[in-house]
């Protein structure tokens, strides 16, 4: 299966009809097989269940046409997995008046992915100052900048 190299495909929507239409790498974003028809229904089958009202009030907004977003959403595939998107969208009218909603679906898993085990790591590593009483102070040699850890702050009876 050939993918894209940035995982990023592209969406849009005819307002006068409702139309939906996307790539094949947006497709095979939401886990369907390439040609296939998007719909409303289609979408929000494989979004999380928390996000569903999101993409259902994105989804009307766009049929409304001149409403532009940027946002971020989960999909729940079939196997249980999660993948991270962010929808860029914007609203073009033509000369003879007909609107256009066009934009970009990108898969941010990775970037999710790794933005939570640096969340966890910092998490892990202040737990581990905080029992053992040790702490951790870096400078920026560029301006000054000091940073403490709060445990040696705490040291110094410093409170952040």
């Amino acid at each position: 299966m050939r993918r894209g190299l940035s995982r990023t495909g592209s969406v849009g929507m005819e307002v006068s009809t409702k139309r939906i239409f996307w790539s094949e790498e947006a497709a095979r974003i939401y886990g369907y097989p390439p040609g296939t028809e998007p719909t409303p229904d289609l979408i929000l089958q494989r979004s999380h269940p928390d996000d569903v009202n999101l993409l259902k009030d994105v989804l009307k907004r766009a049929a409304q046409g001149g409403s532009d977003f940027d946002l971020e959403h989960r999909l729940l595939m079939p196997d249980g997995s999660i993948k991270h998107l962010r929808d860029l969208a914007r609203c073009l009218r033509d000369e003879a008046g007909n609107e256009e909603v066009v934009g970009a679906i990108m898969d941010i898993t990775e970037r999710k992915v790794a933005e939570e085990a640096i969340r966890r790591s910092e998490a892990y590593l202040a737990e581990a100052q905080r029992i053992s009483h040790t702490g951790s102070f870096g400078c920026k040699a560029s301006s000054g900048e000091m940073f403490w850890s709060e445990e040696d702050l705490s040291h110094f009876w410093i409170r952040p």
